[in-house]
């Protein structure tokens, strides 16, 4: 479909071929020809999204509906990359569904889970503000637990419910935290790994075995089985709750303020969730 001139669009930042069996199945997030030059951004040959213009494919334009703000709009990306995690990680309806950390990741996997049908949510939240955006966006319940709890630890906190279905970690860096994903998982049950970490995210093989749990991997967004994409989700997501937004975006700068919109992002003291540049 042609796009307007001028039409106000969501970027979906990952050039494909088009043409590879990933490409042709949906699952263009790992296109075998592109390789890790897909998303845009990263490559250090290309323009960045600060740039007054940046040129890429049409269809990584995606037409954000009339009825979504340009807030709710820049929201799309980062809550397509949570529905892309709890797609992952194939919940049955009215699964319980934990999500380890509540940054805008987490937190957009919490909205997705919701949306999903999950009876039971569970999040993992530092602090005091990202405790309340949690539960304001579907929790059912916000519990704090360090990175070496033990698995009885994790049932002290949970209650009588027992361990959840689905553990999806979001953290990534170099947190402990994929150990933490498979103390919390239910035998059996599904690790999805969506953090991005830097070098080994030591994945222990024990659980594993012990528990016979599946770990799958979340890289940003494709499509699904019907063939409807993760930002398409995203959209209908947004549009069904438009109070998502108010959470979600804590701060907005305008680009001129970058060095200050990076240091409020980056200090979770000044409450920061979601920060955006403005026009």
């Amino acid at each position: 479909t042609e796009i307007a001139r001028c039409a106000r669009v969501a970027v979906e930042p990952l050039r494909r071929c088009g043409e590879c069996e990933s490409c042709r199945t949906g699952r263009y997030n790992m296109c075998t020809e592109v390789g890790w030059r897909m998303v845009m951004g990263w490559d250090p040959d290309g323009p960045g999204g600060h740039a007054e213009y940046f040129s890429m494919p049409e269809y990584c334009a995606v037409p954000v509906p009339d009825d979504l703000s340009d807030t709710a709009g820049a929201l799309v990306e980062p809550l397509a990359v949570g529905v892309h995690a709890v797609r992952m990680g194939r919940p049955s309806y009215r699964a319980s569904i934990a999500v380890i950390g509540s940054g805008s990741i987490g937190l957009a996997a919490t909205v997705a889970a919701r949306a999903a049908g999950a009876a039971r949510i569970i999040v993992l939240a530092r602090y005091d503000h990202q405790r309340e955006a949690a539960l304001q966006l579907g929790a059912t319940s916000v519990i704090q637990a360090s990175a070496d709890a033990t698995e009885d630890e994790l049932h002290a906190l949970l209650g009588d419910n027992g361990l959840p279905d689905v553990v999806i970690e979001s953290v990534g860096g170099s947190a402990g935290t994929t150990s933490l994903a498979m103390q919390l998982v239910r035998p059996g049950g599904t690790v999805v790994v969506a953090g991005a970490f830097w070098g080994d995210a030591g994945i222990p093989a024990h659980p594993v075995f012990e528990k016979e749990l599946c770990v799958v991997g979340s890289h940003t967004y494709s499509r699904d089985e019907q063939g409807v994409t993760d930002f398409e989700h995203a959209i209908e997501i947004l549009r069904a709750d438009p109070g998502i937004t108010d959470i979600l975006v804590t701060h907005e700068f305008a680009i001129a303020d970058a060095k200050e919109a990076y240091a409020t992002a980056a200090d979770k003291t000044t409450g920061a969730i979601k920060v955006i540049f403005t026009p």
